[in-house]
């Protein structure tokens, strides 16, 4: 039998608890990546929303990273800071 991270992880979110909110915390982050490196952004998206309202600044740095607003708007200060270097 063949089991896949994905497989993992959705079970670890199956399995944790309410105590549990590193685990869970660390598996929607995780799950969101391999959502991400599937290109599937909205169920990437969503993990990550739930990881960082548990308190993760990963998960709230990749949702900055896939908001294509707040992107352009990272590389608009970049180049103003650049520019005043």
């Amino acid at each position: 039998m063949r089991v896949n991270a994905l497989d993992d992880l959705n079970k670890a979110l199956e399995l944790s608890n309410d105590q549990q909110t590193r685990t869970k915390c660390h598996a929607h982050c995780q799950r969101g990546v391999l959502y991400r490196k599937q290109d599937n952004l909205e169920a990437a998206r969503a993990d990550f929303e739930a990881a960082a309202q548990l308190g993760s600044k990963f998960a709230r740095e990749q949702l900055v990273e896939i908001n294509p607003f707040a992107a352009l708007c990272n590389q608009m200060l970049r180049q103003a800071f650049d520019q005043l270097k």
